[in-house]
């Protein structure tokens, strides 16, 4: 009995310091698009998914962390047509995947991590990575908001100095004879993403530069996106936010060039535990045109030590699709939905 007892207490002391959250989906979705051609389609789907964090400190600032989920557009899953089960169509199970994967060790003055990780989901980060998609949150919803690497920070006078690097593409090199024996020159370059941004405080205001930069295989795409974010002072509790951003790949003339241009006018306004959320985006693809309104707002149903229940009705509505020959500029797409959010921790 006595071994037992110890047993469990080791068991207990173990797992303390080990930290485990949440958090799972349900969203029916009304989804109507409007193609240029007068055509449309509109469809009433159900979504779902589910997320568990486990984060372990182990002291002296060394930590790992790893997210459980779906690896699938946000994470999510359709009911009744993702995917092939063993029998009918709502046999199928989403399968669960590392969608975070790293570990690394965080101080005061500076940190490093590397693995799969998460980056805040920023307009920079979707015109980089996916040039062809430019609004409704691309890297959010594709790279469910994370990328392979390493990253950390650096603090110079009180200013903490954020970086990452992306490993995008692994490259194998190959040696390959020609006809006159002569070696082929196959030599090529991993291909990689920095990325570095700081915050900047003046007064009320707060400036937030952000570069990212792809190199690598002289034959592949080397974009450099530019830009920032503005926090402007409250108005009425409401707060209020603006970005915009410039993202260059090659010299006009070349096959893969584009220029890019994104801005972003957010605000969110709190009230009690509640929330609206407001965000419009107007974007180009050298001379193709986007934008994008997101209105949403979060009602607090619970909220408690362990954990918290919201349901969030959401409009999201998109003009234009496409770029170059395929461009749309009167296609529109409208998404009503309401998703309920449990949290625990």
């Amino acid at each position: 009995m006595k071994k037992i007892i110890f047993a469990l207490c080791m068991f207990s002391f173990i797992f303390s310091s080990v930290e485990i959250s949440g958090d799972a989906r349900f969203r029916p979705r009304f989804d109507q698009k409007i193609n240029g051609d007068e055509t449309s389609t509109s469809d009433l789907y159900y979504l779902y998914r589910a997320r568990i964090n486990f984060k372990v400190d182990i002291d002296g600032g060394w930590y790992f962390k790893t997210k459980l989920g779906t690896s699938s557009i946000a994470g999510m899953s359709k009911m009744g047509s993702d995917g092939s089960g063993p029998g009918i169509e709502s046999s199928y199970r989403p399968l669960v995947s590392f969608m975070e994967l790293n570990f690394g060790y965080k101080a005061e003055s500076c940190g490093y991590w590397a693995g799969i990780f998460p980056l805040k989901s920023n307009p920079s980060l979707d015109i980089h990575f996916y040039p062809n998609k430019l609004v409704d949150i691309p890297f959010a919803l594709y790279s469910n908001g994370a990328i392979m690497g390493m990253g950390g920070y650096k603090t110079f006078f009180s200013n903490k100095v954020n970086w990452f690097m992306s490993v995008d593409k692994n490259v194998t090199n190959n040696e390959e004879y020609q006809l006159d024996n002569n070696l082929a020159d196959s030599s090529s370059i991993d291909f990689y993403t920095l990325g570095l941004n700081s915050s900047i405080k003046l007064s009320q205001i707060t400036l937030t530069p952000t570069l990212l930069y792809s190199f690598g295989n002289k034959n592949s795409n080397s974009p450099l996106t530019v830009g920032g974010d503005i926090t402007l002072p409250r108005i009425s509790n409401i707060k209020s936010s603006l970005s915009y951003y410039n993202s260059f790949n090659g010299d006009e003339g070349d096959n893969d060039y584009y220029q890019v241009d994104h801005f972003r006018l957010s605000l969110i306004y709190p009230f009690n535990e509640n929330k609206i959320k407001l965000f419009y985006d107007m974007a180009n693809h050298n001379d193709d045109q986007f934008s994008y309104l997101w209105i949403s707002y979060t009602h607090m149903c619970y909220k408690g030590d362990l954990g918290e229940v919201s349901m969030s009705p959401t409009i999201r509505m998109q003009t234009g699709t496409g770029i170059g020959d395929d461009y749309d500029k009167d296609y529109k797409r409208n998404k009503f939905e309401l998703t309920t959010q449990i949290k625990f921790k």
